[in-house]
């Protein structure tokens, strides 16, 4: 049973180890499988705004130990996890996102598979209404084999 690392944690450690080494600073490639162990097979992208019942749906079967996740949910999380069993998890702080928001929100989970875990991140800098905003995003998420298939279960 795992919960939920706030903050940075080893997986969020890695992934900026990935950003700051970026050669030419506007893209990084991050390989989850070669940066995270364990016997994972599969990685979710939960994205804000979504349930716990839209991720365990997504996931095949009951996150024990998970965060609430609602409406009011503003934070991102990577889920790696087996076919029966979440094995690590962290939030995602702000200014990295591998989330995308397209017209159906009910689009807030990813299921990426191991073998096909390796992402390319963007650099933008952009000056928005709130002060300069720096942030690092997940390149054509299109190109992320994404397998919404991979699990169907009845709730009772």
């Amino acid at each position: 049973m795992v919960g939920c690392t706030v903050g940075n944690g080893p997986i969020i450690s890695a992934v900026e180890q990935a950003v700051s080494e970026s050669s030419d600073g506007q893209t990084a490639h991050v390989d989850f499988d070669l940066i995270i162990d364990g016997s994972w097979n599969q990685l979710a992208i939960v994205c804000s705004f979504t349930s716990n019942d839209e991720v365990e749906k997504a996931l095949g079967f009951r996150w024990e130990g998970a965060p609430v996740l609602d409406a009011n949910t503003s934070t991102d999380y990577l889920v790696f996890a087996s076919d029966s069993e979440v094995l690590k998890a962290e939030s995602v702080p702000r200014g990295l996102s591998f989330c995308t928001y397209g017209d159906d929100p009910s689009d807030g989970v990813r299921i990426v598979l191991r073998e096909q875990s390796a992402m390319t991140l963007y650099h933008d800098t952009d000056e928005g209404a709130i002060g300069d905003v720096t942030e690092w995003w997940m390149v054509d998420p299109d190109s992320v084999q994404v397998n919404r298939e991979v699990h169907e279960f009845a709730t009772e």
